[in-house]
């Protein structure tokens, strides 16, 4: 499902865009996609791999609905991973989990959600502990209200599948960052790039991380069209994370495919 990155012939490509209408375009077609994509729940099928000193693998897949939620009007969107299947064994009360996440109000409402989202995390492998897999997180850098944290700059033009596209390099310069270090509070900034189309929207991006001086992540993800919901949808994110120490490395990689995406229009009602 990977879609390949190509160089073509200048020719190939469309006429490049100054940056600054990139980024308009992005930001429009972010603010659109977190209308439109909010109250969606889809499928996720996630291979966790570790590779640990002395050759030694653990491997881990999970099965899991992924609901994509607007918290209230004027914060930002979030998903919520509601794991389903372990190695292939039903994870108990999931589904009531999740019901009771969807119902209610603010505040209670935004903290069952945000707890949800990180026991989802609690089955993830390896020695980096983390709750920010979310295929569509580095979109939100492009939200209009977000994009002063950042420093873009243009990376010059490419094509993803056949389609030419401006790269767009991003650093955030904000302190505190968007995503911290859980064990300490300290700003992990956020950078990478995004591929974006002549008419603004996003067909792939990549997200990258220094934890520290030992620890990095990167976490790239892939976007096709989705016919049922009319938008493009996550269809494969690939992460790769790696400790480095003294005496060892640890590498930890991971792969989300992505299908059957619909709408909810309740907590308790699904739209097919």
């Amino acid at each position: 499902m990977a879609v390949a990155i190509v160089r073509v012939p200048a020719a190939a490509h469309a006429d490049a865009q100054p940056l600054t209408s990139v980024l308009a375009r992005a930001g429009a077609y972010v603010d659109g996609l977190e209308q439109s994509f909010s109250q969606v729940i889809g499928a996720e099928d996630y291979q966790q791999t570790v590779l640990a000193p002395g050759g030694r693998t653990e491997s881990r897949n999970q099965q899991s609905e992924v609901f994509f939620v607007r918290l209230d009007e004027a914060s930002a969107w979030m998903m919520v991973r509601n794991v389903l299947k372990v190695d292939g064994r039903p994870v108990r009360g999931s589904h009531d989990r999740i019901m009771d996440a969807l119902s209610g109000s603010s505040p209670q409402h935004r903290a069952r959600l945000r707890a949800l989202a990180d026991e989802g995390a609690r089955y993830n492998i390896g020695n980096v502990r983390r709750n920010f897999s979310d295929p569509m997180l580095a979109l939100t850098f492009l939200d209009r209200a977000r994009q002063p944290r950042f420093a873009f700059a243009d990376a010059g033009p490419t094509a993803v599948d056949g389609s030419p596209v401006q790269r767009v390099r991003f650093d955030e310069r904000d302190r505190p960052t968007l995503i911290r270090d859980g064990r300490t509070g300290t700003s992990v900034p956020a950078h990478g790039q995004v591929h974006v189309a002549a008419d603004g929207r996003i067909l792939r991006t990549e997200l990258q991380l220094d934890v520290d001086t030992r620890t990095s992540a990167t976490l790239r993800v892939t976007f096709g069209p989705d016919a049922r919901l009319g938008v493009l949808v996550p269809t494969l994110m690939e992460e790769h994370y790696r400790t480095v120490s003294s005496r060892d490395s640890v590498v930890i990689t991971c792969t989300a495919v992505y299908s059957d995406f619909r709408r909810f229009e309740t907590a308790v009602r699904v739209v097919p």
